[in-house]
C-alpha cells in the first residue's frame, strides 16, 4: 500500500530528534521535489474481478467489489477494499481495526503511459496527502484494467504541509523525534528498541551516532528490520543528506533536508 511506500521512505523519520548545540537540533524541511525515489517498480494486476499488488511485501490480493478483504503482514492495515471507478481509475481503502488508515486513488493517463497516485494517509491525528507520479515500464496482461503493469515512481508532485517537517534535538545520551502530528519517539544511544508513540503500526526504533554529523535510525516491526535511515548534516549546518534503506522491499532512497530558519 502507498502508506507503506510513503511511510517506508519518509514517515518513520518525520519525527523531532532530541541537547544543546548539536548540528541536528532544529526543524528540518524535507525537499521532496529532489528526492531520488526507489528504482523498483510497483506492479499491479487488475483483471477478472480481482486486484493484486505484486510488489507489495507480502503481496496483496482482493476482490474489486468494494468490500473489505483481509490482508496480513501490513503494519498499517488489516483490510483493503478495492473499487474500479472507471477504465482508468482504481480506488483502494485501507483499514486497521475498522478505522480507515489510508485512501489510495490511482489514475492512468489516457495514453496509458503515466500514472497519478493520490494517497491520503489517515494513520495519524491529522491526515497527510501525497500525490506521486509514475511512468509505465511494463504492460499488463491483455484485456486487464489500465492500471495493470509495472510503474516506476518519478517524483512527488505534492505533499501536504503537515508531512514536510521534522524537528530534531540530540543529547549526549540520546535523541527525541516527533512530526507535526505528534508521532515520534525518545530513544537513548544504548542499542535498545524504543516505541514510536502515536504510531498505529507499532514501530520500534533504535538510534546511534555514527559521527558528530551523522546519525542512524533503525525501524522494526515484529522484531524485523524494515528500514535503516541515515542523516548527515553538511558543515554549514543548513542542509543534510539522507539515505533510506528499505529492507522490506530491497530498495534505497536518497534526498536532501533544509534547516528551517
Amino acid at each position: 500500500m502507498k502508506r507503506l511506500i510513503f511511510a517506508t521512505i519518509f514517515l518513520p523519520f518525520l519525527p523531532t530528534l532530541a541537547a544543546a548545540a548539536s548540528p541536528f537540533d532544529g526543524t528540518w524541511v524535507w525537499d521532496f521535489a529532489s528526492a531520488q525515489l526507489p528504482d523498483r517498480p510497483d506492479v499491479y494486476v487488475v483483471a477478472q474481478g480481482m486486484y493484486a499488488c505484486k510488489s507489495c511485501v507480502p503481496e496483496i490480493a482482493a476482490k474489486t467489489d468494494g468490500a473489505d478483504n483481509p490482508v496480513t503482514g501490513q503494519p498499517y492495515a488489516d483490510s483493503i477494499a478495492v473499487s474500479i471507478l472507471n477504465p482508468h481509475t482504481v480506488k483502494a481503502t485501507y483499514k486497521k481495526g475498522g478505522k480507515v488508515t489510508g485512501i489510495d486513488q490511482m489514475t492512468v493517463s489516457d495514453d496509458g503511459t503515466s500514472l497519478k497516485d493520490d494517497f491520503e494517509d489517515r494513520s495519524e491525528s491529522t491526515p497527510n496527502t501525497i500525490q506521486m507520479l509514475f511512468k509505465r515500464v511494463a504492460a499488463g496482461p491483455p484485456g486487464a484494467h489500465a492500471l495493470s503493469g509495472s510503474w516506476q515512481a518519478t517524483k512527488f508532485e505534492s505533499v501536504s504541509g503537515n508531512a514536510t517537517m521534522t524537528t530534531i534535538k540530540v543529547t549526549k545520551d540520546g535523541m527525541s523525534s516527533h512530526d507535526m502530528n505528534g508521532t515520534g519517539y525518545d530513544a537513548k544511544f544504548d542499542g535498545k528498541d524504543y516505541a514510536m508513540t502515536g504510531d498505529i503500526g507499532h514501530t520500534m526504533v533504535s538510534v546511534k551516532l555514527l559521527d558528530e554529523r551523522t546519525f542512524e535510525e533503525t525501524d522494526k516491526h515484529d522484531g524485523k528490520i524494515d528500514n535503516v535511515f541515515r542523516m548527515t548534516v553538511a558543515p554549514d549546518g543548513k542542509t543534510a543528506q539522507y539515505v533510506v534503506e528499505d529492507r522490506r522491499h530491497g530498495t534505497t532512497s536518497r534526498g536532501t533536508l533544509h534547516k528551517k530558519s
